[in-house]
């Protein structure tokens, strides 16, 4: 990743779920994940988000292999593929 990664933070959202955002350099969010509260980081129960950005400028956003299952692993985040 060329983005300068920052330690992702957790948060408990009203919906049950714990969400986790990862930051660029820029403090900008690129990932944003969520998965049933207590889920561990490595198993395959993830849905994630990745954020593109065009200067500051959002540009677009992509599912974690080009849906919104929870079937992905967070702490693989960077090396998924987005559509």
């Amino acid at each position: 990743m060329n983005a300068k990664e920052l330690s992702p933070i957790a948060i408990d959202d009203t919906g049950g779920y714990t969400v986790r955002i990862d930051y660029d350099g820029s403090n900008n969010p690129i990932y944003i994940g969520k998965a049933d509260i207590a889920t561990v980081t490595a198993t395959p129960l993830w849905q994630i988000q990745k954020l593109t950005y065009t200067g500051s400028n959002l540009t677009s956003v992509t599912w974690a292999d080009g849906n919104d299952s929870f079937d992905n692993v967070w702490d693989n985040r960077a090396s998924l593929t987005y559509v």
